[in-house]
């Protein structure tokens, strides 16, 4: 007859008991630790996002009209506007202007050669005191003044090159003699009349008496 073999029966010593106690306790732990994890992780993704939706995009200033640079006749630095003069010398001519500063890319005064003519003003021996006036500004490099064909009014031409020099030279005469000038570009005519202003940077032409503002 075959023997039974005798089953086991929990102790009575309450072991059993602990033992689930302790296994349920270790559940609760890790059930709070991913509760903190994923509140964490949560915690983090709503920061990303905010600095990303708070980030802008900068947009380019807009441009309103006329904002750009342009320059208006009559500015520092510019002829101004067209004056009517001798139809054979003085075609282009412009008023110089009388305000502002010269721009910085002009030469020093001694660099400049100024030849002053007689432009058939009626005024004797006014080259020669316009020269001294010139000299008396700095400009050292001065010609041997002479004769030049008619103007009705003076003017100062440029050569190639020397347009702000000569600017700045027609403003200077213009407040010494309280005088309106006039400024162009060298051209044929007068140099085939007065050779001696293929050698000049700027050639002041003594038109009519100066103007002045009294009355």
């Amino acid at each position: 007859m075959p023997s039974m073999t005798p089953g086991r029966h929990s102790a009575n010593d309450g072991s059993f008991g602990r033992s689930v106690a302790s296994a349920g306790g270790r559940g609760l732990v890790l059930i709070v630790v991913a509760v903190l994890i994923g509140a964490l992780l949560l915690n983090e993704t709503k920061g990303s996002t905010s600095e990303t939706s708070s980030v802008g995009v900068e947009t380019p200033e807009a441009t309103q009209p006329g904002a750009t640079d342009s320059t208006q006749p009559g500015d520092p630095g510019t002829t101004g506007s067209t004056v009517a003069g001798d139809p054979t010398l003085e075609t282009g001519a412009t008023q110089p202007g009388t305000q502002g500063t010269v721009q910085v890319d002009a030469r020093a005064l001694n660099q400049v050669r100024v030849l002053v003519l007689n432009g058939k003003s009626g005024i004797g021996g006014v080259a020669k005191e316009v020269t001294e006036l010139v000299k008396g500004f700095g400009y050292t490099q001065t010609l041997e003044p002479g004769n030049g064909p008619p103007h009705t009014q003076t003017t100062v031409y440029s050569a190639p090159g020397f347009e702000l020099d000569c600017q700045r030279l027609a403003q200077a005469l213009a407040t010494a003699r309280d005088e309106s000038l006039l400024t162009a570009a060298l051209n044929e005519t007068l140099t085939a009349d007065a050779p001696a202003a293929l050698d000049a940077d700027c050639i002041v032409v003594v038109g009519k008496p100066a103007i002045t503002s009294s009355t």
